[in-house]
């Protein structure tokens, strides 16, 4: 996200809802940017301006002359787009006043703008971390897993489980125990959609990867998890390749990020041949 400066953050932009009869116009403001831009831009196409999980709704951001400058996603997991920084300390403020906001993500540089606006008066994050946006286009070289496949319905404990495994990792918040049903429901959700992509061997779960948006120019996927029973044995490679190969069939490119303290992720990554794109901050609140 590019933000120009501003010599003075004078309030010339206004932000409203974003309509859906505005909603081509977005995502051709989000495709200049289809990497960066490609959970925001997977969302509003598959959802429109209201997203139901988790819960949020977009917001656009506009200049004295009705110019679009900026969007953001407002909700339980807030995220933005915008060219200057006035468009910014705007959108931040519009975010203040939703109290479902649990976790804001953005470029390093961005979101430190975003949270000089949006911090005034609200408690401080309980928790921040740095991570690394890669972008795979090639086929990984491996041997691919002939068994990786999309999950069924009878995978879902598994895959609850691994997940908010991930989850407690990550946040500290143990999602089966704040919100069971609603985690439960929207992993549920994915592998009815077919967005999920298991190794399972012997009634075990090995592998998983989740596809959480899909662009014409993209697909960003999250949740890769290998088994710690199965780690350091090859499986991730092998799972990896196949995967790549699946993906790759259905978007140019796809993407995901990687904790910057997670060494071993980011070996991997580089090892499967990604590229960075850019560092990315999250806090949660």
């Amino acid at each position: 996200m590019p933000v120009s400066a501003s010599p003075a953050l004078v309030q010339t932009s206004r932000v409203e809802p974003l309509a859906d009869a505005h909603r081509g116009e977005a995502l051709a403001f989000l495709a200049e940017r289809p990497l960066h831009t490609v959970i925001m831009a997977g969302l509003l196409r598959q959802h429109g301006p209201a997203v139901p999980a988790p819960a949020g709704d977009f917001y656009a951001c506009r200049d004295a002359e009705g110019r679009l400058e900026g969007l953001a996603l407002v909700g339980r997991a807030t995220m933005f787009e915008a060219r200057h920084a006035r468009a910014v300390a705007a959108l931040a403020e519009r975010a203040r006043r939703c109290a479902s906001v649990r976790m804001i993500m953005g470029e390093a540089d961005g979101l430190h703008h975003f949270l000089e606006r949006y911090a005034a008066g609200v408690q401080p994050p309980r928790l921040s971390c740095r991570q690394f946006f890669y972008g795979f286009s090639r086929p990984s070289g491996d041997e691919a897993a002939a068994d990786l496949r999309q999950a069924a319905p009878a995978d879902l404990e598994q895959i609850v489980a691994a997940h908010a495994r991930m989850c407690l990792e990550e946040t500290g918040v143990d999602p089966l125990a704040e919100d069971p049903e609603g985690f439960r429901r929207r992993c549920a959700s994915r592998v009815e959609r077919g967005k999920v992509w298991t190794l399972i061997e012997r009634g075990e779960l090995i592998f998983k990867a989740e596809v959480l948006t899909e662009t014409p120019a993209a697909t960003y996927v999250e949740g890769v998890w290998v088994s710690p029973a199965h780690r350091f044995k090859g499986h991730g490679r092998r799972c990896w390749a196949a995967l790549s190969r699946a993906l790759l069939e259905r978007a140019p490119t796809f993407c995901g990020f990687v904790n910057a303290k997670n060494a071993a992720a980011l070996n991997f990554y580089e090892g499967v041949g990604g590229i960075a794109f850019g560092a990315y901050d999250k806090v949660y609140l």
